[in-house]
């Protein structure tokens, strides 16, 4: 079997993979099998979560400014160093891979830390009486829109960071609980408790304290 055989076998195997999962999560989402009209249960597997389009993409770019940068580091630049404009060029390559090293461990963090507040938790919306129950090997933890004080949403506008965000749920006995945007099923939230006082708030990085 040829090697131009194979990488179309893994890029279309893997294009089609991913959207078999995006249209399992659309069919259980939206429509008459969504959470507003029946009881749905969502848990994210660690295979899940660290599989999914977004996590993919970006691990496939954590390497290349570490990479980049040593082999850049080792090479010999004596004959170039000769020129200033040369020297100029070399050294804004550089600052440019050592940003971009610094970005992929970025992301790296921040994939490590909402895995933290996704692990764990099972999800259940109720439409019944439009209630969350919240799942994890020490408790269940049943929530309705009487028992939250506010939802506090934390988003980021860099596009790097944009798919992570976070919500912080208030409850009326002072309770906290923490849910990550990487969770499934959360848009669900605003439907279910529409009357519950919610704001949003900017957080160029979306680490969860």
């Amino acid at each position: 079997m040829s090697s131009t055989v194979v990488i179309f076998l893994l890029v279309f195997g893997a294009f089609g993979w991913y959207l078999y999962k995006a249209l399992r999560l659309t069919r259980n989402t939206v429509g008459k099998d969504s959470p507003l009209y029946v009881q749905r249960t969502y848990h994210m597997s660690a295979w899940e979560y660290f599989t999914n389009f977004d996590s993919v993409i970006n691990y496939s770019i954590y390497p290349i400014g570490p990479v980049l940068l040593i082999l850049l580091l080792r090479a010999d630049w004596s004959d170039l160093t000769q020129s200033p404009l040369y020297l100029v060029g070399l050294v804004v390559i550089i600052a440019g891979l050592v940003w971009m090293s610094l970005m992929s461990y970025r992301l790296l963090l921040l994939d490590i830390n909402h895995w933290k507040y996704t692990r764990d938790k099972t999800l259940i919306f109720d439409p019944t009486d439009y209630s969350l129950a919240v799942q994890t090997s020490a408790r269940t933890l049943s929530i309705r829109q009487a028992d939250i004080a506010s939802i506090e949403y934390y988003y980021s506008n860099i596009r790097l960071f944009g798919s992570y965000s976070y919500y912080r749920l208030k409850l009326m006995n002072d309770e906290e609980l923490i849910l990550s945007s990487r969770s499934k099923g959360l848009w669900a939230l605003y439907e279910y408790f529409k009357n519950v006082p919610s704001h949003s708030h900017r957080q160029d990085y979306p680490i969860i304290r």
